[in-house]
Order: structure tokens, then sequence, then C-alpha cells
């Protein structure tokens, strides 16, 4: 058997790696199978808030991707095709992360992992299709990730902490003085 090269194998399936359009296609493809990978690797248990929210952040990125030659579409410019290049790079590096995860059984890395990935993919869509409904969904990504690990971890805390072993006593509050220290 002959080895071909990446170029030589893309040709001979009909793609064009020169296509400026082909990191849509592919930021698209790729958020497509890690997330039915995350999906396949939660589904059999009960899925975590911070899951669950993974998953719809996703969902809100891929709804409504547009076709290459949709009128929504931007041909880019150089400079914006390079930091293209650069988020697509990160992208995979994330997915590479995402791949070793599961094959640990971290579904809890995978969940952050799987939000990075899709910050990626949200921001080749933005570079593509400006007006699209991600630039909402890339600034509420942080808090996302926050309040997401923050329902996981109150969540986890009470598996945790068995019942009887919390104290019921609560903790005491300084009182507050009404009167200003000027007065």
């Amino acid at each position: 058997m002959t080895s071909m090269s990446a170029e030589e194998l893309a040709a001979d399936r009909g793609i064009d790696v020169n296509d400026p359009m082909l990191p849509l296609k592919v930021a698209a493809e790729r958020l497509s199978i890690v997330r039915y990978v995350f999906l396949v690797q939660v589904e059999g248990g009960i899925a975590s808030a911070a899951q669950r929210a993974s998953l719809e952040y996703s969902d809100a990125v891929l709804i409504g991707w547009p076709d290459a030659d949709s009128p929504e579409v931007i041909r880019i410019e150089e400079d914006q095709y390079h930091a293209v290049r650069e988020y697509m790079q990160v992208m995979e590096q994330y997915i590479a992360s995402f791949s070793r995860m599961e094959r640990e059984g971290d579904a809890d890395g995978m969940t952050d992992t799987l939000i990075r990935i899709t910050e990626r993919v949200a921001e080749v869509r933005r570079m593509y299709q400006p007006d699209s409904l991600c630039r909402p969904l890339l600034r509420s990504a942080g808090s996302f990730r926050k309040n997401g690990m923050r329902i996981w971890a109150k969540s986890t805390r009470r598996k945790t902490i068995p019942p009887q072993n919390r104290s019921r006593k609560r903790p005491r509050m300084p009182r507050l003085n009404p009167r200003s220290p000027n007065e």
C-alpha cells in the first residue's frame, strides 16, 4: 500500500484544502462528533447540571449552522483567516485532551473541555457569520463555566458530606452596628 499525503487524500475525497470556507465546515463537524462522544459517555448515568449545560451550550452553537454558500456568511480577510486557523489549532488540542479524558473516564474534565471546544467553534462561526447569535453566547461562556461548576460543586457537596456529620449550628454572624463610626 502506498502512502498518500494529506493533500492527496483530501483531493481524492474532493476536498479543497485551500478553500477559505473549509474551517467553517470542519469546526461544525468536529464539534458534532465531540458532542456525540460526550453524550454517549454521560448517558449511562444521570447527567449533572454542568454536563447538561455544556451539551446545551454546544447545541446552541450548532443550531442554525450556516452553509458555506449562505448569504449570511462572509468571505474573511487574510488576517481573519490566520485567527481562524489559530482557533482551529487550539480546538484540535482540546479535542486531543478530550480524547485522553474519555479513555480515562474523566467525565468532569470532558465537561469542561467540551465547553472550551465549543467556545473555539463559536469563535470560528462568529468570524464567518458576524451577525450570528454566537456573540452573546461567547460573552456568557465565562459565567457559564463559573455557574455550571458552582452548580456541580453544590451537587457533589451534598453527595460527599453525609447528613449525620453536618453541624446543626449556624455560624455566628457579626452584628452590624447601625451607627456609623463617625457619630
